[in-house]
C-alpha cells in the first residue's frame, strides 16, 4: 500500500513540474531582462556624452541646457526629444527649437531666437522684443542687456509697437552695435 501511495504521489509532484515549467521559464525571462535593463541604465554607456547647442547668439549654451534639463548624466534612452522641444520652446525668448539624438550619444538642440530690440525700465525691467512684445526680465536674461541698447522712451503701447517694427527688418548684429535709444520731442512733433 505505502508503495502505490508513492508511486501516485510522485506522479503528481511530476504532473505539476511539468505544468509549472512554462510558467517559471517566462518568469525567468521577465526576471532576466529586468537586471539587463536595470544594468545597463546604472553603467555609465547609457549616459549622455555631450550635448551640442547651435543657433544661440544672445542665450547662453548653459541656459539652453538648464531651460532644456538635458546633461552629461542624463539617461540616452529616456531623453525625449518632444519632450525636451515642449521645455525649450517654453521659453519667451525661444522662438522654434529642434532637438535630435545623434551617434555616440549626443543630444543636439538647435534654437531658433527670437529678435530683441532691448531693454527698458518701467517699474519693473523688460526686454523689448521686435515682434512687439515684452517680457520681464528676470536674472537668467542679465548676459542679454550688455548684447542689446537700453531704451528711453516710448511709454505709450503704440509708440513701442511702432518702435519695434521699424526695427523688425534689422539684423541682430547691427542692433547689438546701438548702446541707446532714446525717445525726444522735436518742434515738428
Amino acid at each position: 500500500m505505502q508503495k502505490v501511495f508513492d508511486q501516485r504521489h510522485y506522479r503528481n509532484i511530476d504532473r505539476n513540474v511539468r505544468r509549472s515549467k512554462p510558467v517559471l521559464y517566462r518568469w525567468a525571462v521577465i526576471c532576466g531582462a529586468i537586471i539587463m535593463v536595470f544594468a545597463y541604465f546604472c553603467m555609465p554607456v547609457s549616459r549622455v556624452n555631450a550635448v551640442r547647442i547651435s543657433g544661440s547668439s544672445i542665450l547662453d549654451d548653459e541656459y539652453i541646457r538648464n531651460l532644456a534639463d538635458v546633461s552629461e548624466n542624463s539617461i540616452y534612452y529616456l531623453t525625449v526629444p518632444f519632450l525636451v522641444e515642449r521645455r525649450v520652446i517654453s521659453d519667451p525668448l525661444i522662438e522654434d527649437a529642434e532637438v535630435s539624438l545623434e551617434p555616440d550619444n549626443t543630444v543636439r538642440i538647435a534654437v531658433t531666437e527670437k529678435k530683441i530690440l532691448g531693454y527698458r525700465y518701467d517699474e519693473e525691467p523688460w526686454l523689448v522684443l521686435t515682434d512687439g512684445t515684452q517680457t520681464q526680465l528676470k536674472s537668467e536674461f542679465l548676459s542679454v542687456i550688455s548684447k542689446v541698447p537700453m531704451i528711453i522712451g516710448f511709454n505709450e503701447p503704440e509708440q513701442l509697437v511702432k518702435l519695434s517694427k521699424s526695427f523688425a527688418d534689422v539684423d541682430q548684429k547691427i542692433i547689438r552695435d546701438i548702446s541707446e535709444i532714446s525717445q525726444s520731442s522735436l518742434s515738428y512733433d
